[in-house]
């Protein structure tokens, strides 16, 4: 008998690089604590109509003891586990995740899944839903399924101004025991819709014979659906914001203020932000649409036990999903072609408005350069009227100070005739004059009038002697000795 085939031989991934990876990153992707819930659907009972009702707890130290016992019994066993807030810790500790994934024996591929979650700073940019759908080779017909399915959800922010939204993903695991036809599934950050309406459906299914053996398809189904609940709320939030935006472009097209160029900036960028999020999620709704197709493959391998009715109506179902899916990426098609003519639109008015602007600057710059030629030529005026004032000053304190000079020297002169008067009158020879008396007035007259001259003349030209350079001080006192000499003549 040859030996039984090893499914690893078949995997396209490295699960000892993956799962050196995942312990790399464990810091970032576990918490310290668990705080893990645990669904469970009561094993079977052979009663006509009897209550099935799914019993929700928290995973304690007996469940965890008891994880082999669930792969053999014939009912469903939901992990699930949530994270902190957006972008954080996933509420599991790294050794009860290890222990989850080893004892339910979950193929790698699922923690490829999982590496998506936990602390970060930016936003994933990888939307690619992740679907792995494997057989594990040893005749049992078991199924093994993970993917990635992402949402949309409002931002839950207190004292918003307006609405947000971000993408949100859920990773699922399911593994399908074909004998036992029991289930093992994993869920890693359900949206709040989910986690409220399956465990309704669980009961719904397991209450009747018929759905109980069509539960598996029909939860994956379920699965597809819940994600399609925020897009029509995020399409009319997002069309709501395109309508204001493109109310004020429109109201305030003509207007040519700083503030309003500013607030037509900051709707452009407003809207070229919204361009690229549609980009986002148009890409988010054709992997999920993807998605589906990948879940319609797979769903005639867990339907042999199901009546051909069943079959069509999940197929149906599926139908639904695509058209709905078809829809909304028209819708998002739509926005974004409005989107793109509303950012012509403002870039056309933010274009007029700056052109506006510089022209009013333009303007106000020539006025202004007028104004400065008006002020610069009264100025000039100024200027030279105050010259030609400084100059008659000037002159004017130039002919005061030669009449004071005149009228130093004559102060003595007339003080030497008025104290000599009577020593030229001469009697005995009947002159006027007596010769010696009037050369020694006039010996007199000129030794005063050249001391006065002498003091004057040093106490006018005092400051040259600060000069330092000879030459200097010597010119400056030839050029005073002859202005006094003009002084002197005109004297």
């Amino acid at each position: 008998m040859p030996p039984p085939m090893k499914p690893e031989a078949l995997w396209s991934c490295d699960p000892k690089s993956i799962q050196q990876e995942l312990s790399n990153q464990a810091p970032k992707l576990f918490s310290d604590a668990d705080n893990v819930e645990i669904w469970k659907t009561p094993t079977i009972i052979v009663t006509a109509g009897g209550d099935y009702k799914v019993e929700q707890c928290k995973l304690s130290e007996q469940d965890m003891k008891l994880l082999w016992d669930h792969n053999r019994q014939f009912r469903d066993i939901f992990y699930v586990v949530d994270q902190g807030n957006l972008w954080n810790r996933l509420l599991i500790t790294k050794e009860t995740w290890a222990s989850l994934t080893t004892k339910h024996n979950v193929f790698p591929y699922f923690a490829e899944s999982i590496l998506k979650f936990g602390l970060q700073e930016d936003d994933d940019s990888n939307i690619w839903n992740n679907f792995h759908s494997r057989d594990p080779l040893n005749g049992s017909g078991d199924i093994e399924t993970c993917y990635t399915i992402s949402f949309l959800e409002r931002d839950q922010v207190a004292n918003a101004i307006e609405d947000t939204w971000s993408l949100r993903q859920t990773a699922i695991y399911h593994r399908m025991h074909s004998r036992s036809f029991s289930s093992i599934w994993m869920l890693v950050k359900p949206s709040s819709g989910l986690k409220s309406r399956l465990p309704e459906k669980l009961n719904e299914f397991w209450y009747d014979e018929e759905f109980r053996y069509s539960r598996h398809p029909l939860i994956h189904v379920m699965i597809l659906f819940a994600s399609l609940s925020g897009w029509y709320e995020y399409l009319t939030a997002q069309s709501l914001k395109l309508d204001q935006i493109e109310e004020r472009s429109f109201s305030g097209a003509n207007s040519v203020d700083q503030s309003d160029s500013r607030s037509s900036l900051e709707d452009l960028q407003s809207v070229q932000r919204l361009r690229r999020e549609l980009f986002k999620v148009l890409s988010v709704l054709d992997s999920t649409a993807e998605l589906s197709k990948r879940i319609r493959n797979i769903i005639p391998r867990m339907t042999v036990h199901m009546r051909r009715e069943l079959t069509i109506a999940i197929f149906e179902e599926l139908d639904d999903f695509d058209a709905e899916t078809k829809h909304i990426g028209s819708c998002i098609v739509g926005l974004r072609e409005r989107s793109s003519d509303a950012a012509s639109l403002l870039l056309s008015i933010f274009g007029q408005c700056n052109s506006k602007l510089n022209l009013r600057n333009t303007l106000a710059n020539e006025a202004s350069q007028t104004t400065s030629a008006q002020s610069l030529s009264v100025m000039t005026a100024m200027a030279v009227n105050g010259e030609l004032g400084h100059e008659l000053q000037k002159e004017t304190s130039t002919n005061v100070r030669n009449l004071m000079i005149v009228a130093s020297v004559y102060l003595p002169i007339s003080l030497l005739v008025l104290l000599s008067n009577s020593s030229f009158v001469k009697s005995d020879s009947g002159t006027l004059i007596d010769p010696r008396t009037f050369w020694k007035f006039t010996a007199v007259l000129i030794s005063v009038v050249v001391l006065i001259f002498s003091i004057m003349f040093i106490l006018q030209n005092t400051p040259r002697y600060e000069e330092t350079d000879l030459s200097t001080r010597k010119m400056n006192w030839g050029r005073g000795w002859k202005e006094w000499a003009n002084l002197a003549c005109f004297s």
